[in-house]
């Protein structure tokens, strides 16, 4: 088994074995290594010039204890069935935090896909570091605020202050923000922006059935801000995963270098491709 990164070459590889794990859609796979797999690094497990594992890691800056620190958000971790029970995700997350501490890195973060995945993670080094508050709210009629839609990436200066005040935050660049931006656009969603007690605030929306799903709010979640963002969609049920110090769990820390202990207060982790 030859663990190596990932070239241009492997792409049709590569989506073979995400449509055979995961099951996406052409045009999610199309805007994944069209926009998101330059900027990205992948590594994978290959014999006899199969792959048969790979993973994705995304660039992302943590912000703790008022510092930026380099950071990858592991991804789309997924291994051929016909080579399940062989340790090959174990075995590329080890040499990913390998070279990624040779390079500097101080963390690396992923979202488990289901709840038992917690301690398998948690075997492998990672530590709870996110956790959430899911809300589900019905909105009924009544005064909104006006609504203007906005790009993603220049909101990047509104988003880091909005989020400042976390003990910790994931931070995108520019261009991750605009890659998420465009896949919330494939699922029929968009970027809402507006004023509220004299703040300018967004929120990332994304339509699901008779619900709209909020992938990210810098905004407070009060009556009519949600009410705004569900009547934008036509819709009368928003759905919120709100950064919760008591929550149930959602994303975890794996520290690769001299990546600090996190101090009490929030901790915001969103846009992620979970």
């Amino acid at each position: 088994m030859m663990f190596t990164a990932a070239s241009d070459t492997m792409i049709p590889q590569l989506r073979t074995l995400w449509k055979r794990v995961f099951g996406d859609a052409d045009a999610y796979l199309d805007l994944f290594f069209r926009e998101c797999f330059p900027t990205s690094e992948a590594l994978v497990a290959q014999e006899d010039g199969r792959i048969c594992s790979v993973l994705y890691l995304l660039p992302l800056t943590l912000i703790a204890a008022g510092r930026p620190f380099s950071a990858k958000y592991i991804y789309a971790v997924a291994t051929d069935p016909a080579d399940r029970r062989r340790g090959l995700s174990t075995a590329l997350l080890e040499e990913a935090h390998r070279r990624l501490f040779a390079e500097g890195v101080s963390a690396t973060v992923l979202v488990p896909a289901e709840r038992s995945l917690f301690s398998y993670y948690g075997a492998r080094g990672f530590e709870t570091a996110f956790t959430v508050e899911r809300r589900a709210e019905i909105v009924c009629e009544g005064e909104t605020l006006p609504v203007r839609e906005a790009e993603l990436a220049a909101l990047q200066p509104l988003r880091d202050r909005f989020f400042a005040s976390c003990a910790l935050y994931g931070a995108w660049d520019e261009q991750s923000l605009a890659y998420r931006e465009h896949e919330a656009e494939l699922l029929g969603g968009k970027v809402i922006c507006f004023t509220y007690k004299n703040h300018e605030c967004y929120a990332v929306c994304v339509p699901d059935g008779e619900t709209v799903r909020v992938a990210e709010l810098a905004a407070p979640p009060d009556e009519i801000v949600l009410r705004t963002l569900a009547f934008a969609f036509d819709k009368r049920r928003v759905l919120l995963r709100l950064p919760a110090q008591n929550g149930e769990p959602f994303a975890m820390l794996h520290r690769c270098g001299d990546f600090p202990p996190v101090g009490k207060g929030p901790r915001a982790l969103s846009l992620v491709l979970d």
